[in-house]
């Protein structure tokens, strides 16, 4: 669902969806460390978009069954949320993190 709405025109979207949250080009700093470390983020700390879709990708580290870490890597939406991500070294390396927790999860599961 959420990523249907990241591709649609910015007109056209709900805001109820994302919290309300402005769809500036920034994210913040605490988001990503939450991400890099590999810990679930708050709602408290969002104040962009993007920090939501970084948001997102934390609540990959709470997925406890096998199955649903197969569908998020089948389906490619780890893939999927960096394509909607600002293109930088950090945020690179941070999904790069996520694909790495998520290939040993599924090694270990």
């Amino acid at each position: 669902m959420f990523i249907e709405y990241y591709g649609q025109d910015e007109e056209s979207r709900a805001t109820a969806v994302a919290l309300g949250l402005p769809d500036s080009p920034g994210y913040s700093q605490t988001v990503l460390a939450c991400l890099q470390q590999g810990r679930m983020a708050s709602k408290s700390e969002l104040k962009t978009l993007n920090d939501f879709k970084l948001l997102q990708l934390t609540w990959l580290y709470d997925l406890n069954f096998t199955r649903s870490l197969q569908i998020v890597q089948e389906r490619g939406y780890v893939d999927k949320m960096a394509a909607v991500l600002p293109e930088n070294v950090e945020i690179r390396e941070a999904i790069e993190r996520t694909r790495t927790f998520m290939k040993g999860k599924l090694k270990i599961l």
